[in-house]
């Protein structure tokens, strides 16, 4: 049994096949904690000018969209589940960043220590992290060489009661570099509009700290994801990148405009420098309290029984915001506010019958979060030269957007095409467009996006069309 297991874990670790779906189907019997082999792929750690000659992670050869370049277990981990039950709210006050955190944040700290106590050999990989402007800057090259121990702890025996553990460093380290392993979850819309206790949850989030993971520099049109299953992260890429692109994470969905994200990104650097942003700056931070209002408007509005006068009303609303957006605006970079003008103007005409228009502001809005739609037709024959199969966008990379708002609203789109219109084709390409961008993001294939969205499916009366449909 043993060695069938050492065996497995040396061909993930080998090849990066990893069996996913059985990955999520455990993750949701058997707790968090994962027996999976680390793997990383085309990808190296480097210094790069524009990053001020910091370091940064890119690809060393050309990579594909969905392409799995990083899968690894946590240096340690934290969840609620290692509290046995206890309902105690922790609240640690962390003075380096002047925020706030739950128990296992706090915990974990505790438990780096421990294992860097007892295994000292692993320091270096800790304290090579970036710790903030009050250590030492961090060496170029990571992961540090362990083929020996460092000179500091060489011929150091384990749980020697004379290793130094840097206590101060390992906070540092923990409050720049550490993951919330959110678990990997469908989209369901309707926890957008759910009355949650914020800070009750926000406590009570799970603490791990990755190492390798840590060098990914943020920006908030990130062109990899991340997804969490149990407690393992796993990183893809999120559109076809070329050999020497740095690649990038998000360190956290925190607004829709660079005023908002500033404030949660303050604590790792000043100004972010991502397309985004940049876009978002020329634009104006009156431009962007506009659109904060608007949509604010839109979710109240939302709520109420739609109308005629609705429908006048969230014309307006579209208006406004388009607005705010300048013409020579990349198409490719999510506009969440428009987006969200768009469908929901589209619900409101829902209401009063007028399906055609729609779908049409709901392709509108797919647009709007940045993908490139290459079949917007609503009826009639299909563009000429494409298969019956053939997706309605470019299948060239998934936009970065909060939620999994562009798999909704493909799957909306889905539910539109065959239940208002009978158009089972364009139904089917909306699907499989759905079905494609899961695989990008979390791997998989057809077999877990039925796993994951099984329940949505069936409350938009879709299951059956998935299933007839096939791979």
């Amino acid at each position: 049994m043993w060695s069938k297991k050492c065996d497995a874990r040396r061909k993930e670790q080998e090849t990066g096949e990893f069996d996913v779906v059985e990955m999520y189907k455990r993750s949701k019997t058997e707790g968090n904690r994962m027996d999976v082999a680390d793997f990383v792929g085309h990808v190296t750690v480097t210094t790069m000018e524009s990053r001020g000659g910091g370091r940064a992670v890119v690809a060393t050869q050309d990579l594909k969209a969905g392409e799995l370049l990083v899968l690894a277990k946590p240096f340690a981990s934290v969840f609620e589940e290692d509290f046995h039950g206890s309902q105690e709210l922790h609240i640690v006050l962390n003075l380096i960043t002047d925020t706030s955190h739950g128990k296992c944040h706090g915990y974990l700290i505790s438990k780096i220590a421990t294992i860097l106590f007892g295994e000292p050999v692993k320091a270096d990989l800790i304290y090579h992290l970036y710790s903030g402007p009050n250590f030492s800057k961090s060496p170029s090259r990571y992961p540090p060489d362990n083929t020996k121990p460092s000179s500091q702890h060489e011929d150091t025996p384990l749980f020697n009661d004379q290793v130094a553990v840097d206590v101060a460093r390992i906070q540092a380290v923990a409050s720049f570099n550490c993951f919330a392993p959110k678990p990997l979850s469908p989209v369901v819309i309707e926890e957008r509009v759910k009355n949650k206790n914020k800070t009750e949850e926000r406590l009570k989030r799970p603490s791990a700290l990755y190492t390798f993971p840590s060098l990914f520099n943020h920006s908030c049109v990130p062109n990899c994801s991340q997804d969490f299953i149990g407690d393992v992260i796993v990183i893809r890429a999120l559109q076809d990148i070329s050999q020497g692109t740095e690649l990038t994470l998000s360190y956290g969905n925190a607004g829709n405009t660079f005023e908002k994200r500033k404030e949660h990104l303050k604590k790792w650097f000043d100004k972010c420098d991502c397309a985004l942003c940049e876009v978002e700056r020329l634009d104006g931070a009156a431009a962007c309290e506009t659109r904060e209002r608007v949509v604010a408007q839109i979710k109240q509005a939302a709520t109420k029984p739609e109308t005629r006068s609705s429908a006048q009303e969230a014309k307006r609303y579209l208006k406004e915001i388009q607005g705010t957006y300048r013409s020579s605006t990349d198409s490719r970079l999510p506009r969440i506010a428009l987006y969200e003008a768009h469908f929901h103007l589209g619900n409101q005409l829902e209401a009063l019958g007028n399906i055609v228009e729609l779908v049409e502001e709901h392709i509108k809005g797919v647009r709007a979060l940045g993908v490139n739609v290459i079949d917007d037709s609503i009826s009639g024959p299909l563009q000429p030269g494409k298969r019956v199969t053939a997706l309605p966008i470019e299948i060239d990379g998934v936009p970065y957007v909060p939620g999994g708002l562009a798999i909704w609203a493909c799957l909306s789109l889905t539910t539109h095409f065959l239940h208002g219109f009978g158009d089972k084709i364009r139904a089917e390409r909306w699907l499989r467009a759905a079905r494609w961008m899961v695989n990008v993001m979390h791997g998989g294939g057809d077999e877990l996006f039925k796993i994951m969205y099984e329940e949505q499916l069936d409350l938009w009366s879709i299951l059956d069309f998935n299933r007839l449909i096939g791979p």
